[in-house]
């Protein structure tokens, strides 16, 4: 690593973390066995995973690569990522943070030491919780009240990275639950923080996978634009396995078109920061 060379500090959810393979079982995610991703890695040993958008931009932009992300992230995990690594984000690195749902939440566990579980909504599993009491926790969740939580998160995220001369980006995948309440309530001076906000409801694109579920995919300006050879339902895991496996996340190809979309807005300085 060069020492005065900036760095690309990504924090989110498994919109944003590496791809994984579970090197002490067989329990990989159904798209590494679809891909075959772990016989070639055990053929070529000194092979890498296919890189993630995060690490995709950090080359495009000449930065290290610092993603800390977690797959299956709450907010609360999300701003702790941050947190703990702040005092190490220096002049003239980039940070991207994802926000999530605030149907995804932290919940303490019984027992000894310091533990806690992720929760995602009413289809959470966690057996500490009566299942009604994890409906009504859902429904509480949609109260604006976790959305103006983030926004606090934000102005203290930025004030810190206006003291350190960072530039700053938020980002969502969520269009239909926290970008499109960001459009309608986020403060001015935040706004400018935030990728693709003003296009929110002009360009929506969806497609039809073979279980007939209609899937949004965020950010679709980077749709065709970016990767015009790159047929818009291999965007998604979904899409390239035609509906093997349902999964929205980002395909290999889908983390390619990501990672130029981010590209292109911040060299068109659309989300100028600091």
């Amino acid at each position: 690593m060069t020492e005065n060379k900036g760095k690309l500090w990504c924090f989110g959810s498994t919109y944003t973390a590496d791809y994984v393979i579970n090197k002490e079982t067989q329990e990989d995610h159904p798209y590494v066995r679809y891909k075959g991703w772990r016989n070639h890695l055990n053929s070529t040993p000194n092979q890498a995973l296919p890189n993630t958008w995060s690490n995709i931009l950090a080359s495009l932009l000449d930065l290290e690569h610092h993603n800390q992300a977690v797959m299956g992230s709450s907010n609360y995990s999300i701003f702790e990522q941050w947190a703990k690594k702040c005092k190490h984000i220096k002049k003239g690195d980039r940070v991207m943070i994802e926000w999530v749902s605030p149907q995804s939440y932290q919940v303490a566990k019984a027992g000894p030491g310091v533990s806690k579980e992720e929760l995602h909504g009413e289809l959470a599993f966690f057996d500490q919780i009566h299942p009604e009491m994890k409906g009504k926790q859902a429904k509480n969740r949609k109260s604006e009240h976790w959305y103006q939580e983030i926004f606090g998160w934000m102005e203290l995220i930025k004030e810190m990275s206006m003291l350190k001369e960072v530039d700053l980006h938020f980002w969502s995948f969520h269009d239909e639950d926290i970008m499109e309440y960001f459009n309608k309530h986020l403060i001015q001076h935040l706004r400018r923080y935030v990728f693709n906000l003003e296009n929110m409801g002009h360009s929506r694109h969806r497609y039809k996978v073979t279980t007939q579920e209609r899937i949004g995919i965020s950010h679709p300006d980077y749709i065709g634009a970016q990767l015009k050879a790159a047929p818009f339902d291999m965007l998604t895991i979904t899409g390239e396995t035609r509906g093997e496996i349902v999964d929205p996340h980002m395909s290999e190809v889908g983390h390619q078109a990501q990672a130029h979309y981010f590209y292109n807005e911040i060299e068109n300085a659309k989300r100028s920061l600091i």
